[in-house]
């Protein structure tokens, strides 16, 4: 498990120095306190480490992990909880935080949003309604509607419909609108998403199918000339062996042959054998 915590982090960089820090050389005090007793024999000796325990050891290799994939990938993403209450009141905080402390921030409003509403301060209903209708993700290059109040640049009809305003006025339904035209930052996707090849690269694909498609087709009909079917064994003994069980086929095919034939002409009756009867 990553701690998540910066006091746990730092308790898992203390543990992992204490572990692998050499032994401090001794002071001059030291060294002249071990040359008058140079024949103790525990002069020399370094105190024991202290053992550490299961839960040290897997938060010290969790914190090794992260500190190499962050080396490898180069991300400055970090895995700890934020502080939410800059972000709701100001909700176009959001669209500058990772995914993480987006998912943090999404997870905390739902919380309040399943309790009673008449709780909900005004702070967290704007931050439902930015994440909801703001102008970020897909409604990336709209308008600001966060304050003021206006009308929404990808509604699916024409605003203001005509109202009918007597029992015989004739209501037709409302033209719909190309959503993918009514922004700039939507046309520019709606291009890259529809850009047709340019004529170098058609040829090529083009060329591409029709050399798949021959091939598939002189595979299935034709075949390619001196190509080997099937496993011809190349040993003397395995040739030998092959013969031997064809030469033991035909004979068999023969013998039973002969045996029909056997028994069809025991079963022919002749000519006189009515009238001897």
């Amino acid at each position: 498990m990553i701690p998540r915590t910066r006091s746990a982090i730092c308790r898992v960089n203390q543990l992992r120095l204490y572990s692998t820090a050499p032994t401090p050389p001794p002071s001059s005090s030291t060294s002249s306190t071990s040359s008058t007793s140079s024949t103790s024999p525990t002069s020399n000796v370094s105190a024991p480490r202290r053992k550490l325990s299961a839960k040290e050891k897997s938060e010290l290799v969790s914190t090794s992990f992260k500190s190499i994939f962050e080396g490898v990938l180069g991300g400055e993403e970090t895995f700890e909880h934020i502080d939410t209450k800059p972000i709701f009141a100001s909700p176009r905080k959001f669209t500058t935080l990772s995914q993480f402390h987006r998912d943090q921030v999404i997870e905390e409003l739902e919380k309040r949003m399943k309790q009673n509403w008449n709780r909900m301060t005004p702070e967290h209903k704007r931050m439902a309604y930015f994440i909801s209708y703001g102008n970020w993700d897909a409604r990336e290059g709209f308008e600001d509607n966060l304050v003021k109040d206006h009308k929404p640049e990808d509604l699916p009809f024409e605003k203001p419909a005509r109202l009918a305003k007597g029992p015989n006025d004739i209501v037709k339904e409302l033209p719909l609108r190309d959503l993918w035209q009514v922004s700039e930052k939507r046309r520019e996707d709606y291009k890259k998403m529809t850009r047709r090849l340019d004529p170098v690269s058609k040829v090529v694909v083009y060329l591409a199918v029709i050399i798949s498609m021959l091939a598939v087709y002189r595979d299935k009909t034709v075949g390619e000339s001196e190509m080997i079917v099937g496993d011809v064994p190349d040993s003397p003994l395995m040739l030998a062996d092959l013969k031997r069980q064809q030469e033991y086929e035909a004979a068999e095919l023969k013998k039973k042959q002969e045996d029909e034939e056997a028994k069809k002409k025991s079963k022919a009756k002749k000519w006189y054998y009515l009238w001897l009867k």
